[in-house]
């Protein structure tokens, strides 16, 4: 088997991600298999993991890498009560511990969340919180209940990120009220139930869910509340002009006219009903707001929306749909081997559909392919579920009335799995044990009857502070019984009316509800998508500009549990969302923790609630891209799992037929409590999993608190304490350090327990260094080695090396990390998606449509793409030609001089060329018109063949020509055989003017980028004509960068009618051998692209091979630099700031949460598209992961996330546009000392040699 890994930022051509590791591993006697991934050299990020058989994936995973520092201990809360009424006080109780168990005494915490407070730890590490909970009756809808939070978090600085909470449900009123709203014909109606509320269920724990409060029905209850009737006026606000289509567009506000037309007062009948019924028109919508009393004065407030037929959806009700029911819910919907199914056709929820006459039916059974079918005439089909469905079978139903066939749902009937859940116990020979301990671990598996099971037990021993960064979920037996899909391809129905409803089956992810962001800038409930529609996401996971993409495939399943976040998000467990930066399943986050919405910001995770039973859940297959945007949040369409280190232990134990086996290992240093996940698979396949603690300790210890790297300028201060169970508060305690590397001998200091010695370093000298820690107390001593690194800097940028490919080629790249090395086609196929993108040019300008025909011939001579051609399009030239012979914009405007040259460079196979001379003559006939004019009209008369050199050539002696005369005139040269005169031209004008932005160039002519641009059009024409070596990064720039106000698709026509005859036919190919041997060979075709991902020693040893064609290679890799080495481009500019309470400050205190703010602007003449900005930490700050935690506040519009985190280094990217947001991040103090605040920066990701810094600072903690 092959395993091979990819990340999300690595894609080929086809977006089909490229594999930037692979291994070949064998399975064992029983089919499993163990393997291990090199994490050196990887970035941080969100990696794949396929295993493949042959060309068949069998198992597919995910995990995440990043840079992290251990939180030293844990805080943990616990609420004395799961749910109150508000006004009442909730005792919460919380204890401060390290992972092993020993106490943190005499601890300061800061709390905030509902409530914002100190307090402190007491021997024992315990402390108490009491909450005051309040009534708030203001809003309508679904405020109550809500969650009030609290979390603590440690006064002072730790490396690792602290922190625990705990929330308590708060209810308001103590009576509910639900309702339906939908309209019947042009009535509206409002159905209301009514009961009272009860807490007991929650909170002794014997509730369903977190729903689960409904008490007795509430009769006889007077619900009052108002009718209100709603319309949109439009107002004329301005007009806005489009300066590209010559048009004056209106523009308009939309006020909401908002009238109330009744009031509402209804009493329940004994069941608790009531019913609000009124009239309603088309054009408008409605709001009902209701009320309910409940006797105390607290006022249950409920509001819905009703539409006229302007809001309803044109697929029809829920009521169409037709589906197979089984009977069975909840636990009870799953089969054991050969076990009766009976399945029943319905139409809605309770229409079972008619038996005999001309109704027929048609059931089918697939798992990866047809397995069985039967026609009947009843709706109801029965069969016994065979060991071969395991782990599921679907079903499907086709009904014909006797007129049109109509399709059910899939239904999948699933393996009751718990028939083969194994039992695991696991024994240790200790109840804990000190560092380097051997350890004897037991292992006995058996089934449900009590057997033992032979068979193999994985076994991992995790340090549960990696779980408090982020939790790991392991259920073995769901992924071994993963449901499987049909395997049907299409179907088709030769009778068919058109239908309102088209099922969909599969794996999904959300329940129905869930609101998905369309194309349109509205949401549709995810049931509701079809295959087709087109959803918005995000261009990429570091880029914040959204586009549409399209919905190939939908999935419907049915799941046993699923998560509430924030109230709103409705998910399963397993499903991938984008948090703090980064892909991770939703059974991993955390309250605190942070999604990205749409408008690219982040939203803290503030609840988090898990509801359990048998529920239906949807998911969407998205083409290209895999994400989209549920309930507002950036989601993934596939799941995945983490995958951790600092293990110290990873292996299997093999158990005989008694089900036992045992493994032996040797504990590392650390003092903790090991994690033990443990996985068991049988013979038979039954599968388990669970976890035990492993405790390592001391009954005295030192713990330092000091960052693992610093800058050499720094002088950090390290924090050294003691604990242990058998330390006794104001016991003396000596502590001693030394590190001979930094010229330190012994130091040392003492402290009573408990009370922190503070340690300075400076004079820090590059490399690496070990300090050496021992602290005694009585009897009793520890000593650890921390080991940090010193750099001079950590400023890196990227670079860029541009390289035609040879066998003999030398790569460019990094000397220590990893290279991107991008192979594109660089002869005739790099042109085609410049070529695809003119011939859709849109628009009636003449521009647009000769370049449209003039590109689709090309792509026909060229590609032989005869598809363009079936949309054949015809341009009267005469509609577009004045009378004078000039050519118009549009068949109403006037004669426009540099169009009709621009046009003339083309060719006049659809205007009259004669006219068009006499056009141009006339307009060098004219002494009103000046230099400028006369040059247009030459370069115009020239492209013609008219015979104009001498007047172009006495016009170049003229001193004070602009640089756009001499292009034109250059122009008319090339076009007159003059070529190497018009190269001088075009020299002298790319010395002066030229910028090279790799590997593109511009001409820095005009006061913006529109003028920039229509100067390198001209410039790109010219040097094609000339064959120049600076055609093609002149026409790159014109690709990658967007006109505002003018079109340049002609000049690009131009160019690319000149360059593409000169380009070898054939398509480019080669083969590249890696150190390890593999080989790879490829093919460029049509501005396809290879993309791969070196390490230096591969780089190194890369061997190119059988390459035909013209290949560029670009590499791309950081690079070290200084602020007194670089070229800054002054077109760009950032400057960064540090504050505290809205104070800008560059002295901090330990408990200071500070805000780090980027303010970035662009230039008119700077470079289009994103562009990546990093900020370096000083060594004292850490990024704060989860803001919600230390700063009570839901939602912050302001603060961003980065896209990724590598030690102090951030990242974040930002699009050039018309509103330009400051970067704004948490950071927290993690140490006292000086540090230097190296230089942020900001780099166009278009080109590397856009780039520019913000100023040097440093930073004071005390």
């Amino acid at each position: 088997m092959k395993v091979s890994l990819t990340t999300s930022d690595y894609y080929d051509y086809y977006f089909n991600p490229v594999s930037i590791f692979e291994q070949e591993i064998t399975a064992s006697d029983q089919g499993t298999f163990t393997g291990s991934i090199p994490l050196k050299n990887l970035n941080p990020g969100w990696y794949e993991v396929d295993i493949r058989l042959d060309e068949e994936i069998i198992v597919r995973g995910s995990f995440n890498v990043e840079t992290y520092t251990k939180p030293a201990y844990k805080i943990e809360l616990e609420s004395g009560k799961k749910a109150v009424f508000a006004g009442e006080t909730v005792k919460f109780t919380g204890k401060a511990a390290f992972f092993e168990g020993t106490a943190v005494p005499n601890l300061s915490l800061n709390y905030n969340g509902s409530q914002v407070g100190k307090v402190k730890t007491d021997d024992k590490g315990e402390f108490i919180i009491n909450l005051n909970t309040s009534y708030d009756g203001s809003g309508y809808g679904y405020y109550y209940p809500t969650h009030n939070s609290i979390y603590a978090v440690p006064e002072l600085t730790e490396e690792g990120e602290i922190e625990g909470g705990a929330s308590v449900m708060v209810f308001g009123p103590k009576v509910v009220m639900h309702t339906e709203a939908n309209s019947e014909g042009n009535q509206g109606l409002v159905k209301i139930t009514a009961n009272k509320i009860t807490l007991d269920r929650i909170n002794n724990s014997t509730a369903k869910s977190d729903q689960d409060y409904l008490g007795d029905l509430l009769a006889s209850a007077e619900i009052k509340g108002r009718i209100y009737e709603t319309i949109w006026e439009k107002i004329e606000k301005g007009e806005i002009y489009d300066f590209i289509n010559k048009t004056t567009t209106k523009t308009y506000d939309y006020k909401e006219v908002k009238n109330k037309i009744q009031d509402i007062s209804v009493i329940t009948n004994s069941s608790g009903e009531a019913v609000v019924q009124f009239p309603i028109a088309d054009d408008k919508y409605y709001t009902v707001e209701l009320e309910l009393d409940d006797g105390e004065g607290r006022i249950s407030k409920e509001s819905r929306f009703i539409y006229g037929k302007m809001g309803g959806y044109p697929w029809g009700s829920s009521s169409d749909y037709y589906h197979l029911v089984s009977g069975k819910e909840g636990e009870n919907s799953y089969y054991k081997v050969d076990d009766k199914v009976e399945l029943t056709m319905m139409k809605g929820q309770d229409v079972e559909l008619p038996s005999g006459g001309e109704n027929k039916y048609l059931f089918r059974l697939a798992q990866r392919g047809l397995r069985s079918f039967k026609i009947s005439d009843s709706p109801k089909f029965e069969f016994n579920f065979e060991k071969d469905y395991i782990p599921n079978i679907v079903a499907k139903a086709v009904y014909f009335n006797g007129k049109t066939y109509i399709e059910s749902e899939s239904s999948s009937v699933i393996f009751d799995r718990q028939t083969k859940k194994l039992d695991i116990k696991i024994g240790l020979d200790k109840d804990s044990y000190k560092p380097r301990d051997d350890v004897k671990l037991d292992v006995e598996v058996t089934d449900n009857n009590g057997r033992g099971q032979k068979g193999e037990v994985n076994l991992s021993l995790v340090d549960e502070a990696i779980f408090k960064i982020s939790d790991q979920s392991v259920d073995t037996l769901k992924d071994i019984y993963t449901t499987l899909n049909s395997g049907i391809i299409s179907t088709y129905l030769s009778h068919q009316y058109p239908s309102e409803y088209s099922p969909a089956e599969g794996g999904g992810c959300f329940l129905d509800g869930t609101k998905i962001l369309i194309a349109n800038g509205k949401t549709r409930n995810i049931e509701e998508i079809k295959p087709g529609d087109e959803v918005v996401t995000r261009d990429g996971v570091k880029s914040a500009k959204l586009v549409s993409a399209k919905v190939i495939k939908t999935y419907k399943h049915s799941v046993g549990q699923y998560l509430v976040i924030n109230d709103k998000l409705r998910v399963t467990p397993e499903h991938n969302l984008f948090v703090n930066g980064r892909f991770m399943i939703a059974g991993d986050i955390k309250v605190g923790d942070s999604l990205l919405n749409s408008k690219n910001k982040w939203e803290p995770v503030f609840s988090i609630e898990r509801q359990f039973g048998k529920f239906t859940v949807y998911n969407l297959e998205i083409k290209d891209k895999s994400t989209f945007f549920a309930e507002d949040y950036y989601v993934h369409n596939q799941k995945g799992r983490e995958l951790f280190a600092d293990l110290a232990y990873f292996g299997s134990v093999k158990t005989n037929s008694d089900g036992k086996g045992s493994a032996n290992f040797k504990l590392p240093d650390n003092l903790t409590s090991w994690r033990i996940t443990y996985q068991a698979i049988s013979e038979d396949m039954g599968a388990g999993n669970g976890t035990k603690p492993l405790y390592v300790k001391l009954p005295f210890f030192v713990d330092v608190v000091g960052s693992n790297e610093y800058l050499s300028d720094d002088k950090p201060v390290i924090k050294l304490r003691s604990f242990g169970e058998e330390l006794k508060e104001g016991a003396d305690v000596q502590f001693t350090v030394k590190a001979p590397s930094l010229g330190i001998g012994e130091q040392k200091f003492n402290k009573k327990a408990f009370e922190i010695a503070e340690f300075n370093l400076s004079n820090l000298s590059e490399g690496e260094h070990k300090i050496t820690i021992t602290a005694k107390s009585t009897k009793y001593e520890d000593e650890i080695i921390k080991a940090i690194k010193v750099y001079k800097s950590r400023l890196t940028r990227k670079e860029a090396n541009f390289q035609q490919l040879t066998t003999d080629t030398k790569l460019t790249g990094s000397k220590i990390g990893n290279t991107t090395l991008v192979f594109t086609d660089a002869g005739r196929g790099k042109y085609y998606s410049p070529l695809v993108n003119l011939s859709y040019s849109y628009g009636d300008r003449v521009d647009q449509k000769l370049t449209r025909i003039k590109a689709r011939e090309l792509l026909d001579k060229f590609f032989g793409n005869q598809d363009f051609l079936q949309s054949e399009e015809i341009i009267n030239g005469a509609n577009y030609q004045t009378p004078e012979g000039g050519i118009s914009l549009f068949p109403y405007s006037d004669s426009d001089l540099s169009l009709t040259a621009k046009v003339a460079f083309l060719g006049t196979d659809n205007f009259d060329t004669n006219s068009m001379k006499q056009y141009f003559y006339k307009v060098l006939d004219d002494k009103k018109e000046g230099v400028e004019s006369a040059s247009i009209a030459l370069s115009g008369l020239a492209a013609l063949g008219e015979p104009v050199l001498n007047p172009i050539e006495y016009l170049l002696q003229i001193d004070d020509l602009t640089e756009l005369d001499r292009l034109y005139l250059a122009l008319g040269q090339a076009y007159l055989g003059n070529k190497e005169q018009s190269r001088e031209v075009l020299k002298s004008l790319l010395e002066s003017k030229g910028e090279e932005f790799k590997p593109n160039i511009r001409l820095n002519i005009g006061r913006d980028q529109d003028e920039i641009l229509a100067a390198t059009a001209l410039a790109a024409v010219l040097a094609a004509g000339l064959n120049d070596d600076s055609a093609p990064g002149l026409f790159g720039y014109l690709q990658q960068n967007y006109t505002k106000d003018i079109l340049t698709y002609l000049e690009e026509t131009a160019y690319l009618t000149a360059t593409l005859p000169g380009l070898p036919q054939i398509n480019s190919k080669f083969a590249y051998t890696l150190a390890n041997g593999k080989r790879t060979e490829v093919e460029l075709k049509n501005s396809e692209t290879h993309k791969i991902v070196v390490n230096s020693d591969e780089l190194e040893k890369i061997k190119f091979d059988n390459i035909s064609g013209s290949i560029a290679v670009t590499s791309t890799f950081d690079i070290p630099f200084s602020q007194d080495d670089i070229a800054k481009d002054n077109n760009i500019t950032l400057t960064r700031s540090f504050s505290v309470g809205g104070t800008q400050k560059m002295d901090f205190n330990e408990s200071d949460l500070v805000i780090v703010t980027l303010n970035y602007n662009f230039g008119q003449k700077s470079l289009d598209g994103c562009y990546q900005i990093t900020d370096y930490l000083p060594s004292g700050l850490r990024v704060v992961n989860r803001t919600y935690s230390r700063t009570g506040l839901t939602y912050n519009e302001d603060i961003w996330y980065p896209y990724d985190i590598n030690g102090q280094k951030v990242s974040f990217c930002t699009y050039k546009g018309p509103t330009l947001i400051p970067v704004k991040y948490y950071a927290r103090v993690v140490a006292k000392g000086e540090y230097k605040a190296e230089n942020a920066l900001i780099q166009s990701m278009q080109s590397i040699d856009s780039f520019n810094i913000s100023d040097l600072q440093k930073v004071k903690i005390q």
